[in-house]
């Protein structure tokens, strides 16, 4: 339907994982209908130093019927989002993110934003959200029918409840990284936007 299917969710606290511990996070949508399909989403503070963290988004989002025409309709399949929050991983932590949809119908955004797969990414800052990722990272993202991001930073967010809302994102990784993107619209490993300017930016 019209909701998220979510596997982690902080509004606004603040979450640890601890050291010597395996975390896995995974959430699935297998609704053609769905809408949005998050492993992380969060609005606090989240501090990682376990030894593996693994987060896995599946989604079978592919819309038909073409219900509404908003622009959040179609919705978006993100391993972890972060929107006015901090997230922090430590060096000693191997971060893997694992993101696909599997839905085919490759949207039209101009004549029915509401139809067909969703967009997907494995990172995602948006309004102000700050990631900061100091050790080993895996990103593997995978659409077959719309836009595939393994990073994106943007100053702006918008849902259907909030609307929209700005703010400075900022994405950090300064371990190894290796970021693996497949999209059937756009595929892009790095995606930096200032959505005011509907530009891209460095």
């Amino acid at each position: 339907g019209n909701g998220p299917v979510v596997s982690l969710y902080d509004y606004s606290g603040k979450l640890t994982f601890v050291a010597n511990k395996d975390v896995t996070v995974y959430a699935e949508s297998i609704n053609e209908e769905g809408k949005a399909v998050y492993g992380v989403v969060s609005a606090g503070d989240i501090d990682i130093n376990s030894k593996n963290f693994t987060v896995t988004a599946i989604s079978a989002t592919d819309r038909f019927t073409g219900v509404s025409q908003d622009k959040n309709t179609r919705g978006e399949i993100v391993g972890v989002d972060i929107y006015d929050g901090k997230f922090n991983v430590s060096e000693n932590t191997k971060f893997v993110v694992d993101v696909k949809e599997n839905g085919t119908r490759v949207p039209n955004d101009i004549t029915n934003p509401c139809l067909g797969a969703s967009k997907a990414y494995g990172f995602l800052a948006e309004a102000g959200g700050l990631v900061e990722v100091k050790g080993e990272t895996d990103i593997d993202v995978i659409n077959k029918g719309a836009e595939a991001y393994g990073i994106k930073a943007i100053d702006n967010s918008y849902t259907s409840t909030t609307g929209d809302k700005e703010g400075n994102a900022k994405v950090t990784f300064s371990g190894n990284t290796d970021i693996s993107v497949e999209g059937k619209k756009l595929a892009a490993a790095i995606w930096a936007q200032n959505d005011k300017d509907d530009k891209t930016v460095d």
